[in-house]
C-alpha cells in the first residue's frame, strides 16, 4: 500500500509542505493517494526531462530531494563526486545508487582467497543525480539525472534497511539517553 509506505518514510503530509524555490515538493491535494508530487508529477513517474534543469536553494535541499526520491523508488544512495571552485567552494556534487561501479579486479580474482569472497553488491548500476551550482543565481541546477537501474529494487518492507534510509530517530534516541542515565543496561534498553 502506498499511503502506508510513505507513512513509514515520514514523508511529508499535507500539513507539512517543503517549498524549495522552483522547484517544489508538495504532497497530492488529494490525501487518500498522499504522494510527493515534483514539478506537477508524482515521483514514481519521473524521467530525466522532468528532473533536469530544476533548481534547488541549497545543496541539502538537493540531496534531500534524491534520498526522498530513492525511498519511494526503492534503492539507497551514497555520494560519489565533488567538485570545487577556484575558491574552495563546492559547485558540482554528484549522488548514485550505491550498486554503481564494479569490484576492483584483484579482488575478484584472487587465487590466494582462504575466506569466502563477500557477495557482489555493485553492478554497474547507472542511477545518478548531479547538481551545479549557478553562480549568477546562487542555486544549485540539476544537470544530470539518470533514473534507470541495472538491478531490482528493493520492496516495499526492505526499504527501511537499505544504508542511506537506516536511521534512529531522534525521539527513539532521547528516549535511549534518558534511560541510560537512569542505569537501564543498554540491553535491556534495546528490548
Amino acid at each position: 500500500n502506498q499511503n502506508s509506505k510513505e507513512a513509514e518514510f515520514g514523508i511529508p503530509s499535507s500539513h507539512d509542505i517543503l517549498s524549495i524555490d522552483r522547484a517544489t515538493i508538495l504532497p497530492s491535494v488529494d490525501d487518500s493517494s498522499c504522494s510527493i508530487v515534483f514539478n506537477g508529477k508524482h515521483l514514481q513517474q519521473l524521467t530525466s526531462e522532468d528532473v533536469i534543469g530544476s533548481q534547488f536553494e541549497t545543496l541539502t535541499d538537493a540531496e534531500n530531494f534524491y534520498s526522498n526520491y530513492s525511498k519511494v523508488m526503492g534503492f539507497s544512495i551514497r555520494k560519489n563526486d565533488i567538485r570545487y571552485d577556484n575558491d574552495g567552494q563546492t559547485n558540482v556534487r554528484r549522488w548514485v545508487c550505491n550498486r554503481e561501479g564494479e569490484r576492483a579486479k584483484k579482488y575478484v580474482e584472487r587465487k590466494d582467497r582462504i575466506r569466502e569472497p563477500r557477495a557482489v553488491t555493485r553492478v554497474k548500476c547507472p542511477a545518478a543525480f548531479r547538481v551545479k551550482m549557478n553562480k549568477k543565481v546562487g542555486t544549485w541546477v540539476v544537470n544530470q539525472f539518470i533514473p534507470e537501474h541495472s538491478h531490482e529494487l528493493a520492496m516495499n518492507y526492505e526499504i527501511k534497511f537499505l544504508r542511506s534510509h537506516r536511521s534512529v530517530k531522534d525521539c527513539d534516541m532521547a528516549q535511549a539517553t534518558a534511560m541510560k542515565t537512569v542505569g537501564i543496561k543498554t540491553s535491556q534498553i534495546m528490548d
